[in-house]
C-alpha cells in the first residue's frame, strides 16, 4: 500500500494542471513592471476599468460588484478565453487565482486613483428637493445590464 492518501493525490494533479498554463492575449497577468503593462489581456484590462470606473463608484456596495462581475465575465467571454494569471515564484510557471481573487484585483483596480494621481471620481448626485424620501425609491436602475454596457 502508499503512505499517499488519496486527498494528496489529486490536491498534486489539480496543482499540476493549474500551473501548466500559456498565457494568452487576452489573459491579465499579476506583477508590477513594463512586462505586465506591456501584455495585451492587461492593455484591455486597464481599459475595461477606466471605462466603468464612473459607474462603479456612483453605486452601493452591492452593485459595486455586479459591475466587477461583468469586467470578469467580459474577460472570460473572449476568445481565446482571459483568465486571470500569475506566475509561481518556485517554477516560474503561470496559474489561475480563481474568481474571487480576480474579483478582489477588479475591485481594487476600480477603487484606485487615477494614473494622474488625483482622488476618485467625483460623481455628482443630484438634488431632489426637500420632500424627498430616498428610502421610497430603489436604488438599482430597471435594467442594470443596460447601464453597464462595456465597450
Amino acid at each position: 500500500m502508499s503512505d499517499v492518501s488519496t486527498d494528496e493525490v489529486s490536491e498534486t494533479i489539480s496543482t499540476t494542471k493549474k500551473e501548466l498554463i500559456i498565457r494568452n492575449k487576452n489573459d491579465v497577468v499579476a506583477g508590477r513592471g513594463s512586462g505586465s503593462n506591456r501584455h495585451p489581456g492587461n492593455t484591455n484590462f486597464r481599459r475595461l476599468i477606466k471605462d466603468n470606473k464612473e459607474l462603479y463608484l456612483s453605486r452601493c456596495k452591492n452593485e459595486k460588484m455586479l459591475v466587477a462581475r461583468d469586467i470578469f465575465y467580459t474577460i472570460q467571454a473572449m476568445d481565446p478565453v482571459g483568465r486571470f494569471l500569475q506566475k509561481n515564484p518556485e517554477t516560474g510557471k503561470w496559474f489561475e487565482i480563481g474568481k474571487e481573487r480576480a474579483l478582489e484585483k477588479i475591485s481594487q483596480a476600480l477603487r484606485e486613483k487615477n494614473p494622474k494621481g488625483n482622488a476618485q471620481v467625483q460623481v455628482p448626485v443630484p438634488s431632489r428637493g426637500p420632500d424627498h424620501h430616498p428610502q421610497h425609491e430603489s436604488s438599482v436602475p430597471n435594467n442594470i445590464s443596460e447601464s453597464m454596457v462595456l465597450q
